[in-house]
């Protein structure tokens, strides 16, 4: 038990160090902010880094391999001596009152979700059922296979989703490969991390630019959601999506906060592409991003912001995109059986995919069904948190009036995604497109976190400096 605790541990070091250093590059954390965010987001993000580094390991030398983490790691190290970078968080300006009050509520709510999170992990040693049924199991398939880890992404396990990208897997493997067996700590120690880490990263981007005091109405917002904590056991790969979506307009906020340099939207980049390799929804949200921020930099600081932004995102973006594009090209498969969406020999008997898919768009049935599934996981109570959680952002919004800061692009963002995901349910999807639907409970937590920065960075904060007295 000990020593699995060492090798879980070692395998934290590495990530933590690196994701810290792309942490310093763009900014400088002090005092608590080191331990509350500076750690968690630096190990999350670098989990992210070494997880891509662990697929490259073994297209390389069939194996993770410490020897590209320790290269980047070194680099990072040598660059940071050269960086003068800003504060991270600006002066307190809330009342000490409101301070000890909001850190006593904070206790409570937070030691709840401990409570919580706790009871899943220890519930469910092996995660929920896609955890088992195929995120750990691809693990357990690439740390045994050896020189055979391509098999892993074969059709032949249709049902284990073999075109989902592989970033979670090989990270898990890492952590496997360093705790020296297949230890059920390692996924539950990550699933803690990136719950952790997307909480902090969510508290210190709303400070950051409304204060503490909408900061820490954020976090417990998210925190308080009960279906986001009991996720960030379950071992999937939903919750480490979510904190690099929530990471890549984080650091874009961040960039519109200091108006100079370009690596807030370097690491922008690198975090999209993050989600790109975590799992399919990151090429939807990729998609929503660079649109709304194209627009948005068009239209705010014509065709030079446009052209800074997109050059510094897109090298941020690069490496992860084009590890992407080699795993979906040479080793990512969909199974001639495949029942998820629509495979080649539905196609057969003289019905082309332009005619499948004609059909498909115009069944009626088809649309009312995708109307209500979005109703249903919108209004239903089952999980405890749409509604309420609507209504309560709602009547504070209502309260507190809008703040004239520049938007981020999230609603636009998201809209682009629900829209390209619900024509996909439509056009392409084989089953009753009601049942196929009960995915968006996760895929509405994906973007949780990122719908609460926007919504907290658009409405005014309490003690808030009015835009004309700063």
């Amino acid at each position: 038990m000990i020593a699995v605790g060492v090798g879980v541990l070692t395998g934290m070091v590495v990530p933590a160090v690196i994701g810290v250093c792309l942490l310093r590059l763009v900014t400088r954390s002090e005092g608590w902010a080191r331990l509350t965010f500076e750690l968690p987001v630096g190990l999350a993000l670098g989990l992210g880094v070494t997880g891509a580094l662990s697929f490259l390991g073994f297209v390389i030398s069939d194996r993770p391999t410490v020897l590209l983490e320790l290269g980047l790691l070194f680099a990072l190290l040598w660059a940071r001596r050269r960086t003068d970078a800003p504060a991270l968080l600006p002066p307190e300006r809330s009342p000490g009152g409101w301070r000890r009050t909001a850190g006593a509520a904070a206790l409570v709510i937070v030691g709840a979700a401990a409570v919580v999170w706790a009871s899943e992990a220890w519930t469910m040693d092996h995660g929920a059922w896609d955890a088992w049924d195929f995120w750990n199991m691809r693990a357990r398939f690439l740390y045994r296979a050896g020189e055979g880890w391509e098999r892993a992404f074969a059709e032949t396990l249709h049902w284990a989703h073999p075109h989902y990208p592989p970033l979670w897997p090989s990270a898990v493997a890492r952590g496997f490969a360093l705790a020296g067996h297949e230890s059920t700590w390692v996924p539950r120690a990550m699933g803690l991390v990136f719950t952790v880490a997307t909480v902090a990263l969510l508290a210190a981007t709303v400070t950051r630019a409304r204060g503490a005091a909408q900061g820490t109405l954020a976090a417990l917002t998210l925190v308080a959601t009960p279906f986001f904590v009991r996720h960030g056991a379950s071992q999937y790969a939903d919750v480490p999506i979510a904190f690099f979506f929530l990471a890549t307009f984080a650091f874009m906020a961040w960039h519109d906060e200091a108006r100079s340099g370009r690596g807030f939207m370097v690491l922008a980049g690198l975090s999209a592409s993050l989600a790109l390799l975590t799992k399919n929804e990151g090429a939807i949200v990729l998609v929503g991003v660079i649109a709304s921020r194209a627009w948005i930099a068009g239209r705010r600081g014509g065709r030079a912001r446009l052209w800074r932004e997109a050059t510094a995102f897109g090298a941020g973006a690069l490496p992860g995109a084009g590890l992407w594009l080699l795993f979906k090209l040479s080793y990512a498969h969909t199974a001639v059986n495949y029942d998820f969406f629509v495979p080649d020999p539905v196609f057969h008997h003289g019905v082309g995919p332009m005619e499948f898919l004609t059909t498909q768009l115009n069944d009626p049935v088809r649309w009312r069904g995708m109307a209500t599934a979005w109703g249903r996981w919108i209004l239903d109570f089952d999980d405890g948190w749409p509604v309420p959680l609507a209504l309560g952002l709602a009547v504070y919004a209502a309260v507190m009036g809008r703040t004239a800061r520049p938007p981020l692009g999230v609603a636009g963002a998201l809209a682009i995604w629900a829209l390209i995901l619900s024509l996909a349910f439509v056009a392409w999807s084989r089953w009753e497109i009601v049942d196929h639907m009960d995915a968006l409970q996760r895929l509405m937590i994906q973007l949780l976190p990122t719908a609460l920065l926007g919504f907290f960075l658009t409405v005014r904060a309490p003690f808030e400096i009015p835009d004309d007295r700063r």
